[in-house]
């Protein structure tokens, strides 16, 4: 690990926390007749979200086919507002995040979309550092497609070999390490602290 100097981070259940119980999309779910944990998982692993996150469709052909699946009688701006009452910030995360990027190179690397995305940006405004970040419907691709991680790298400017990236989901990780991306799996901030350290990232 002596050649990194970046460190790339994905945003999901890394940066930022996910809770389907949120106040408006738990009642968007609940008005669909879904408890709100089962509601996101139907709608998050959809093919629909798929295309969603990487470009195929834009956010109200995304709403439209929602709309139909749950029968949904919200309007496209209420569906969009209650989409986005997903997240929340884990301010030892921030703390982290800062501490690296005072010391290295940042960058991100997330599966998302533009609905998403900008509601990140107002939860998470400390990540406005990245100038480039790498969003799955930017490149049309989602993780761990190798495509992926030869964008992040290159938004970066850098080599994948270069690069440390940090993402919750264990596929994810050996993508990246198999595409040439040095990786770590995340599951804790006190644990990834660890690993950073041990790693003499920190």
């Amino acid at each position: 690990m002596h050649n990194i100097n970046t460190v790339i981070f994905d945003v999901g259940r890394v940066l930022i926390g996910i809770d389907p119980r949120g106040r408006k999309f738990g009642k968007l779910m609940t008005d669909a007749g879904y408890p709100p944990e089962e509601g996101f998982e139907r709608l998050s692993y959809s093919e629909e979200v798929r295309k969603h996150m990487t470009g195929e469709i834009d956010s109200r052909q995304f709403f439209a086919i929602a709309r139909r699946k749950f029968q949904l009688p919200h309007t496209y701006e209420e569906f969009a507002e209650a989409w986005n009452d997903l997240f929340y910030p884990i301010p030892e995360m921030e703390t982290l995040f800062r501490e690296v990027a005072a010391r290295y190179h940042v960058g991100l690397l997330s599966d998302t979309d533009p609905l998403h995305w900008r509601r990140v940006g107002e939860v998470l405004p400390f990540i406005d550092v990245v100038t480039k970040p790498t969003l799955s419907f930017d490149v049309g691709y989602l993780k761990p497609h190798p495509k992926m991680f030869a964008a992040a790298a290159a938004n970066c400017n850098r080599l994948k070999e270069e690069c440390l990236f940090i993402d919750d989901r264990i596929e994810n990780v050996d993508g990246a390490r198999y595409s040439g991306m040095p990786a770590l799996l995340f599951t804790t901030p006190e644990k990834l602290r660890k690993d950073l350290v041990g790693l003499r990232v920190l």
